[in-house]
């Protein structure tokens, strides 16, 4: 959300960050892309920067929850990001924009809390559904979310997926179920901060 032309202007950066801007910035003829790799995290994501936040979790110390054991600050200036809700209006213009095939879910264990949300869509002034993402997100009044149980009292042992707590399983199934309508599949999920901590997810 933060390229040039399709971000959330003006708070983005000052490049284009799409898959496609390889092609010219690198010469990698535009035919030579066969997957296109997205990683997401799982129970939250963040924002650097200023802009609208729509999905920001707004209470704080849930937030600050995040941002410890997700160990969410800043590398260079050590300034906390800002955590919100898996967002999925962003999320699959996100995919469509990018082409994104597969979807590795990373940071699965990293939820500190009882009850997460998803947000599911975006509502106007008048409390109606907005069908597609905005330019303008101040027209944006609030949105509708959706509430899954959370695991945080879990402890990541083993590769197997199918050990993974039922809320757990729900919750990924959900996620890759709503993303497969914009063509992405989540093909692994990670389970810890090393990539050998990622997991093939086929259940």
């Amino acid at each position: 959300m933060l390229d040039f032309d399709f971000g959330d202007y003006p708070s983005v950066t000052s490049s284009n960050t799409l898959p496609a801007a390889l092609c010219l910035g690198v010469g990698v003829p535009h035919t030579m892309i066969r997957k296109v790799y997205g990683v997401m995290k799982a129970p939250y994501l963040t924002k650097v920067g200023g802009g609208h936040f729509i999905s920001r979790i707004e209470d704080n110390v849930v937030e600050s929850k995040f941002q410890e054991m997700g160990k969410e600050f800043g590398a260079s200036t050590g300034r906390r990001r800002d955590c919100g809700w898996v967002d999925l209006v962003a999320l699959k213009y996100a995919i469509e924009l990018s082409a994104v095939t597969e979807i590795y879910l990373n940071k699965i264990d990293v939820c500190p809390v009882d009850e997460i949300e998803v947000i599911t869509d975006y509502l106007d002034q008048n409390g109606k559904k907005i069908k597609s993402y905005p330019f303008d997100l101040t027209s944006v009044v609030t949105k509708k979310t959706r509430k899954f149980k959370g695991w945080s009292k879990h402890k990541f042992e083993g590769t197997d997926p199918k050990k993974f707590p039922l809320e757990l399983q729900d919750y990924i199934n959900y996620l890759d179920s709503e993303l497969s309508t914009v063509g992405a599949r989540i093909v692994y999920v990670g389970t810890g901060p090393c990539t050998r901590d990622f997991v093939k997810w086929d259940v």
